[in-house]
């Protein structure tokens, strides 16, 4: 068990780290989404702008955490649905929410 409690305290220092190593923008829409769990709706109505823009800053966002995650693990992380995976998993991590969709 104990493994178990620094391997995930590996994994968010990693994933904290890959988040403070974003730009500011990209920490806000990855916050807005992931953290207060928003959606690409409800940001594109507080920041008057279309939802495919939200949708496209969160996808390159999270691209972007892709990206460093893998680089700080020393690989990438490829695969059919590997990103979806990743960005889902580490969202948990860090809210405790569960993404699935």
């Amino acid at each position: 068990m104990e493994s178990e409690e620094v391997d995930g305290r590996a994994i968010m220092a990693d994933f904290r780290s890959a988040i403070a190593s974003l730009n500011e923008s990209d920490r806000k829409i990855l916050g807005d989404r992931f953290g207060l769990g928003l959606t690409a709706e409800d940001i594109a109505e507080a920041r008057h702008v279309p939802v495919t823009s939200v949708q496209d800053r969160i996808d390159r966002a999270v691209e972007r955490l892709h990206r460093k995650l893998g680089q700080q693990a020393g690989r990438d992380h490829e695969g059919p649905g590997a990103r979806r995976a990743i960005s889902n998993a580490h969202a948990q991590a860090l809210t405790g929410n569960n993404y699935s969709g």
